[in-house]
């Protein structure tokens, strides 16, 4: 029985690792223009800040060890955040993919040295 549990456990960590393989993405906006993923991370951060109160964020990592995430520093807060950016076209209404993919979202991260940040919580690095 061991086995057989030790054997699931390291393939479930070998697919984990595969599906962690970081960087980003990129996304089309509604008017067919496609932005890389660095822009699509600037883009995001711009429009959060122009367009939802309350909001403070200056954009720390494009690339991290997370697919479609970016960390951000929030002024407002004081803290380090990381968004994920996989559903997000540019030109879409913020307040609503800010309310809608919160669940993605990981927030309070702990720096580690390195640019690598860690979410208290899941365990979660984000940075590289």
């Amino acid at each position: 029985m061991k086995g057989i549990f030790k054997a699931v456990s390291v393939a479930v960590a070998a697919m984990s690792l595969v599906a962690c393989g970081g960087g980003g993405g990129g996304n089309v906006s509604t008017g067919g223009v496609f932005f890389t993923h660095e822009q699509l991370a600037e883009e995001f951060v711009r429009r959060v800040n122009v367009d939802v109160a309350g909001y403070d964020l200056q954009l720390v990592k494009t690339n991290t060890l997370q697919y479609d995430y970016i960390v951000v520093y929030d002024y407002t807060y004081g803290t380090y955040d990381a968004y994920w950016l996989g559903n997000y076209n540019p030109g879409e209404n913020m307040y609503s993919y800010l309310t809608n993919y919160d669940a993605y979202f990981y927030y309070d991260l702990i720096p580690q040295g390195g640019n690598v940040y860690k979410d208290y919580y899941s365990g979660i690095l984000s940075g590289q």
